[in-house]
Formats: structure tokens, C-alpha cells, sequence
């Protein structure tokens, strides 16, 4: 004889039901992370901690270029020499003489079309014997002995 099973019991609609709930409780679940983690926030957060990381090493290479540039001019040889170029300062005794290429063109020029009437390289040739005579800053005339300033 051959032995049977009985046939399994059908539970199809509560095995249904239990998927749903599974499958219910899981989207839930997706919502309320979705939700109340921040990821955007987060992903933005990210990004301007990396930007102002980037920027932070950036002013670090200017504070060290910063520091070496303020060493260097520390040293009386580079202040001499900035005294001279950008301030036209000279040593007591020496004079400044500042030389006009041939190339030197005002930047301005008068409402006529002519040169700046103020850049004496433009100006017409004077004899010597018609030439003002410089007067000393007490209004008498210079002799070309100077006195220190």
C-alpha cells in the first residue's frame, strides 16, 4: 500500500497577507530613513568642509610665501634697493637724475592734440642765458651749493 500524504493546507490568502505586511513595514521603513536622514544635507556639508579644506592650504602656501617675502625684506640691502626703485629716495649727498628715453610718449594730451603741456621733455628748447634762474627756498638765488635738506 502506498502511503499518501495528505495534500498541504492551502493558506494562500494569509501567506499573502504576511508578504504585504513585510513588504508594507519595509517601504515604512524606507520613508521614515528617507525622511529624517539628511542626505542632502549631508552630501552639501561635504562639500563646503572640502572647499574650505582646499582654501585653508591655499592661505597656508600664502603665509609661508608671506613669511619668507617679509624675511628677505628684512635685510638692508632690499630696503635700500626698494627706497630707491619705488620711493626715488637716495643716499645724503647723492642726487636723483631720472633719464626720458626717446621712446617716452605722454599718456595725455592737450585739447588741441599737442603733448601735456606738464612733461618737460615736450617743452621747447630754452638758451641757457634767457634760462629763470632756481631761487633757494628762502627766495634768494642758488649759488649750486647744496646745504643739507
Amino acid at each position: 500500500m502506498a502511503s499518501a500524504r495528505p495534500p498541504a493546507p492551502d493558506h494562500g490568502p494569509l501567506r499573502l497577507r504576511g508578504w504585504l505586511v513585510i513588504l508594507g513595514g519595509a517601504a515604512t521603513a524606507a520613508v521614515i530613513l528617507t525622511a529624517w536622514l539628511p542626505v542632502g544635507a549631508l552630501i552639501a556639508q561635504h562639500a563646503a568642509l572640502s572647499a574650505a579644506s582646499s582654501r585653508l592650504s591655499q592661505l597656508s602656501a600664502e603665509g609661508v610665501a608671506l613669511t619668507a617675502e617679509e624675511a628677505r625684506l628684512q635685510t638692508p640691502a632690499v630696503i635700500d634697493q626698494l627706497a630707491r626703485e619705488q620711493y626715488q629716495l637716495v643716499e645724503p649727498g647723492q642726487r636723483l637724475v631720472q633719464v626720458l628715453t626717446p621712446s617716452f610718449r605722454p599718456t595725455s594730451q592737450r585739447a588741441d592734440g599737442g603733448p601735456f603741456p606738464g612733461d618737460p621733455g615736450y617743452a621747447p628748447v630754452v638758451d641757457p642765458a634767457d634760462a629763470p634762474r632756481p631761487t633757494s627756498s628762502r627766495g634768494q638765488p642758488d649759488r649750486g651749493t647744496s646745504r643739507g635738506c
